[in-house]
């Protein structure tokens, strides 16, 4: 995205991540519920208290940002959350949770990803130049990898997500914003081309889908 657009970003990235809080199945730094609760103060406060652990990078082209000091959610014009496959994976359809803003739990997948809107709703109050936060879903990653989720159960949550992004959009004026074209990038016709196991994106994929998410955010106007 930004050597397409020369946007300016923070990137935060953990490897096998879930918003769902998942004790026993996934490390609690790779929860992004944690990050989000510790958002208010520092985005990425969860990855400096555990910035040796492998598969965790971090990278910024913001002057003056640093792991130390990443800034908060009211800094950034548009936040994109990418994430939930994993979720789809450890999580029976059942730990989906109430749909309702009220739903902190995050031990279900409702509650978690609430638990972030909610952090970012706040912080849109507390914006210096009072233009809203841009918040884009995008899609679920294709996956047909050993142990992967069945197509039913990739629905459920992605509907659930959707439903999510409807919930929260216009809340404390932020804007949200369902990039559901993005799930037809990796599919089950290239996913052996662009994927080196049925998930993770080769290099090349990664790049492609950079692009594609540019063009969509500038088309959506997310972008200008």
């Amino acid at each position: 995205l930004s050597q397409m657009t020369g946007v300016n970003y923070t990137n935060v990235s953990v490897a096998g991540s879930t918003y769902t809080y998942i004790p026993e199945k996934i490390s609690s730094n790779r929860c992004l519920t944690q990050t989000a609760e510790q958002g208010k103060k520092e985005v990425t406060q969860a990855l400096k208290d555990n910035a040796a652990i492998p598969g965790t990078s971090f990278e910024t082209s913001i002057s003056g940002i640093s792991i130390s000091k990443p800034g908060t959610y009211a800094d950034y014009d548009i936040i994109i959350l990418s994430a939930g496959t994993n979720d789809a994976k450890h999580l029976p359809s059942g730990m989906l949770g109430t749909l309702d803003k009220s739903n902190l739990d995050n031990t279900t997948f409702t509650g978690a990803v609430n638990t972030i809107m909610k952090e970012i709703a706040a912080a849109n109050k507390e914006r210096p130049s009072g233009d809203p936060i841009k918040v884009v879903f995008v899609d679920l990653f294709y996956r047909a990898n050993k142990g992967s989720p069945s197509a039913s159960v990739m629905k459920t949550y992605q509907d659930r997500l959707h439903a999510i992004a409807d919930m929260w959009n216009g809340d404390s004026g932020i804007k949200v914003y369902k990039c559901t074209e993005s799930s037809s990038y990796i599919n089950a016709s290239n996913a052996d081309q662009l994927t080196s196991d049925y998930l993770h994106l080769t290099r090349f994929a990664q790049g492609q889908f950079g692009a594609k998410m540019a063009d969509y955010m500038i088309k959506e106007g997310i972008l200008k």
